[in-house]
């Protein structure tokens, strides 16, 4: 079966968002990372959560995750 690696190399934890305003926690972008791999297209998967995720908020840095599929 086909295997994918996502890192989170820059930015992605550091936008500002959510229901209180803060920085996006591990775990809401792991479980974004889970829904993007059982997903036929991935990256605008994790583009929508984190669009989702921020709301309102304006791009605070930029961002790279790195995907690979085996």
């Amino acid at each position: 079966g086909v295997q994918t690696c996502a890192l989170p190399i820059y930015g992605m934890q550091d936008q500002l968002g959510g229901p209180n305003g803060k920085k996006l926690n591990k775990t809401a972008f792991y479980e974004a990372l889970h829904r993007a791999a059982n997903s036929a297209n991935g990256a605008s998967h994790i583009q929508q959560s984190l669009k989702d995720w921020m709301g309102e908020e304006h791009q605070t840095d930029d961002i790279l995750i790195l995907g690979v599929q085996l």
